[in-house]
């Protein structure tokens, strides 16, 4: 597949899945793809290899899925900022209907310092009324990647948690 179709794929996709999600809100207005070179150091171009340095990013985060057989697509042209945490999420599709955004860190400890100060059921700032998720999150924290996993049964839950649980990237054996 072409990178433009993948690209117009990809934008219909989300469309999709935002429209699903928001309801009756106001229509959703996506922004073309960029053309330019993606500024997130950690996200790879189709075909490079994936740094096999311990830590959790885009690409090492698709190889563990694939490796437990989730089907997992990145929704490349959304992103969220968050006032309280300090990258940007990323989105993916998960199955048919599961969302998983995750926020990746430079390293463990400011992910587990910006975890602390969070209402880890909420995944948000204690006493925060103004953010809102598009559902109840099930929150993941391991080593450097906070995640939030929406619109999935308990099974897909367990499996996503236990995916993350089951230890830092590895190398490819």
């Amino acid at each position: 597949m072409s990178t433009t179709a993948r690209t117009v794929t990809l934008t219909l996709a989300n469309l999709i899945l935002l429209s699903a999600c928001k309801g009756d809100a106001e229509p959703v207005k996506v922004a073309p793809p960029a053309v330019a070179a993606d500024p997130r150091p950690d996200v790879l171009a189709p075909g490079d290899a994936c740094p096999e340095d311990g830590r959790w990013k885009p690409c090492t985060m698709l190889d563990r899925m694939e490796r437990a057989g989730l089907v997992l697509k990145a929704v490349e042209t959304d992103t969220i900022r968050l006032p309280y945490l300090t990258p940007a999420g990323l989105h993916y599709k998960v199955g048919k209907t599961g969302l998983l955004i995750a926020f990746y860190y430079q390293d463990s400890l400011q992910a587990k310092a910006e975890w602390a100060k969070l209402d880890t059921v909420a995944l948000v700032p204690p006493g925060d009324t103004v953010t809102r998720w598009p559902a109840k999150p099930s929150s993941i924290r391991a080593a450097n990647v906070i995640a939030a996993y929406f619109f999935a049964n308990a099974t897909q839950i367990e499996r996503v948690r236990l995916l993350f649980e089951g230890g830092l990237p590895s190398p490819r054996p």
